[in-house]
């Protein structure tokens, strides 16, 4: 079956054609960057922050928007991201850090200016995130807070601290455990929210 039958076209005479309306495509296109005020590149390129962040509800995204503005030279990127029953947000701002300020520095700014919207009454505390930290800090805390009452029990300092470096690793296993949810327990030590 054939649907054009002696199909001649005459490609090489119609090529002024083609280029003229390739010229005319190229200077739109170089045009339309023109105008929008040249290549947008990403914080790739010119640099920013990218944060991960988990909520134990569904986060308000609006509200991440409005308290981050004041940070970024540019409004924040906030997405979503893998299901939305685990409450992940990637944030991306274009350059967040203050002059001469580290990295850390910046990171923990940026948490506190979340928190004190998130999490108000621990916005400037000193305690430690237990889904942040290491397995020492961790380490530390049951052993300072003895949170089962062995010095009580009458056990030994080694065996109080066996006992606690064993805890101290299991919970960060559970923790590290495909990085899924939330710890929101530990009473003092953990901060909830963001």
């Amino acid at each position: 079956m054939e649907l054009f039958k002696q199909l001649s076209v005459d490609w090489l005479g119609k090529r002024w054609w083609f280029l003229c309306f390739s010229l005319l495509l190229l200077a739109l296109g170089v045009g339309g960057y023109i105008m929008q005020g040249g290549l947008k590149y990403g914080i790739d390129f010119t640099g920013g922050t990218i944060m991960l962040l988990k909520f134990n509800e569904k986060p308000d995204l609006d509200l991440i928007r409005e308290s981050l503005s004041p940070e970024a030279e540019t409004p924040p990127l906030i997405q979503r991201y893998d299901a939305p029953s685990k409450n992940p947000v990637q944030i991306r701002l274009q350059s967040a850090l203050e002059e001469n300020e580290d990295l850390e520095a910046g990171r923990k700014r940026l948490l506190v200016v979340l928190r004190k919207v998130f999490d108000p009454e621990h916005a400037e505390s000193q305690l430690h995130d237990f889904n942040n930290v290491g397995l020492d800090i961790v380490y530390k805390y049951l052993l300072e807070e003895d949170p089962d009452d062995l010095v009580a029990e009458g056990k030994g300092s080694l065996e109080i601290e066996q006992y606690y470096q064993d805890a101290a690793q299991l919970l960060k296993d559970f923790r590290d455990k495909d990085r899924e949810g939330l710890v929101s327990g530990l009473g003092a030590f953990c901060c909830e929210g963001a």
